[in-house]
């Protein structure tokens, strides 16, 4: 009798961390709620400067890789190496 109360125990500990990780620690404050005008004037601002500064960025340059012309980027078709079939 004993060891069926300590393997239930052990199921309930077990199982109860599981259920705890889609506990919502938040309760319900990340519901949206509506903005009012102020705060959707702020939005609308801070949303237009983000765009602004992001256009401002310049496009990126080629990468500097100095050992680019270095590396064949064709394949290499060595005609020495012959494939191997079935074991050694």
């Amino acid at each position: 009798m004993r060891t069926i109360t300590v393997a239930a125990a052990m199921i309930l500990l077990l199982t109860a961390h599981a259920n705890s990780q889609n506990l919502n620690m938040l309760g319900g404050l990340g519901d949206k709620r509506p903005l009012f005008a102020e705060e959707a004037a702020k939005q609308k601002a801070a949303d237009e400067a983000y765009k602004a500064a992001v256009g401002k960025i310049p496009d990126q340059k080629k990468s500097a890789d100095p050992w680019g012309t270095v590396r064949d980027t064709a394949p290499a078709k060595n005609s020495q190496m012959k494939p191997q079939t079935g074991s050694k």
